[in-house]
């Protein structure tokens, strides 16, 4: 496996030197021994950064091998498909086409027009890409004991092999949006001349499948199960870390909700949130992200809104003055809302029509207009 079409194995993320086309011209000598320095170091860490990747890279692979055997048991053949079948639109979302299309865009937009622009452009990217292979992993996992007949037919005549490389591939199909996430990130960060986590990040992926595998020697199924979903666990790290790094570098990348920016401010203006834009979560009040949870749901522009005990936990001040906020919002919008609350209060104050229900199992006890 550990050759140069690794199934699993992240190509190295495209360079920022390699991004963008600079005009022909002569610069001062300073200058070009700066721009070689750069290229140099940017080559030597990532060739280090590859190198200790491979490596590891190996000893997974003769681990792996070692625990689930050659072929003549169902669990290295099912656990080989369950790798190979997402690796095959990784190469395309991942370090293929929208790769190679996205990190010259990037670079190039960073270049000219500024961070604040080129982190839309990311943003902006990141939802695409995050939204098709999400789509795209959900719709294979639903479909995959009909897919894998197209797959491996061949695992028709062996039905346990056939069972387990479908369980074993709809586990390691969420490692696809993860993979894409992570290499977008990488491109993000190979452009503003970051270069350690970039090359690093796949590094994460062996060392989890070691440590989730040998543990599980002597036991084939059990192996390839472990290896799979080290897979899964090994994606969300790898998509984590990227995304810290990101951040770290001063990229400013958001998953969005499909709102405009001046929607989003005046959505935080109307929950009274003005001013608190770039605040994290954890340094607002239970009060305030209540707000704030309030206007993500609207920005959405739901036809059908449903609110659990919104108000649990809030002292009765901070529960008066979030009713008022709710029914004013509310009002101006053509959404239908249901409201689950143990408080009659609440639900005379912001309902057309109070639904009551009690026993074990529930039942409707009352069913009238507030």
């Amino acid at each position: 496996m550990n050759d140069k079409t690794d199934p699993i194995e992240p190509a190295a993320p495209i360079s920022a030197a390699n991004a963008t086309v600079e005009p022909v011209v002569q610069p001062p000598a300073s200058a070009s021994t700066a721009k070689t320095g750069g290229v140099a170091r940017s080559s030597a860490i990532f060739s280090a950064m590859t190198l200790l990747s491979r490596l590891a890279g190996f000893a997974r692979d003769v681990v792996i091998s070692a625990a689930l055997g050659a072929s003549a048991g169902p669990a290295a053949d099912a656990y080989n498909t369950a790798l190979n079948f997402p690796n095959l639109f990784r190469r395309i979302f991942a370090e293929g086409a929208f790769a190679a299309a996205f990190v010259p865009a990037y670079a190039k937009t960073l270049k000219t027009e500024g961070e604040a622009v080129a982190d839309q452009v990311a943003t902006d990217a990141l939802a695409a890409v995050a939204a098709v292979t999400v789509v795209l992993t959900i719709v294979a996992q639903l479909t995959m004991p009909w897919l894998m007949t197209v797959i491996n037919i061949g695992f028709l005549d062996d039905p346990a092999r056939f069972k387990l490389a479908v369980i074993l591939t709809q586990i390691t199909m969420p490692y696809l949006p993860c993979m894409a996430v992570a290499s977008l990130l990488s491109g993000v960060l190979n452009a503003r001349g970051r270069f350690i986590v970039s090359g690093a990040y796949p590094i994460l992926l062996n060392l989890i499948m070691l440590a989730a595998v040998i543990p599980a020697q002597g036991d084939q199924i059990g192996a390839a199960y472990a290896a799979s979903w080290a897979v899964l666990v090994a994606g969300v790290a790898q998509a984590g870390l990227c995304w810290w790094a990101a951040r770290k570098a001063g990229a400013n990348i958001r998953l969005t909700t499909g709102a405009s920016a001046e929607a989003a401010d005046r959505l935080l203006g109307e929950v009274g949130l003005a001013g608190r834009e770039e605040a994290l979560p954890l340094r607002l009040s239970l009060g305030q992200q209540r707000r704030l949870a309030f206007a993500r749901a609207l920005a959405a522009e739901p036809e059908l809104l449903l609110m659990d005990e919104p108000f649990v936990s809030l002292d009765p001040a901070r529960v008066d003055e979030m009713l008022g906020l709710t029914a004013r919002l509310l009002a101006t919008r053509d959404t239908a809302t249901v409201i689950v609350t143990h408080s009659r209060a609440e639900a005379e104050r912001l309902a057309s029509r109070i639904v009551t229900v009690g026993g074990a199992p529930a039942t409707i006890i009352a069913d009238a207009p507030s």
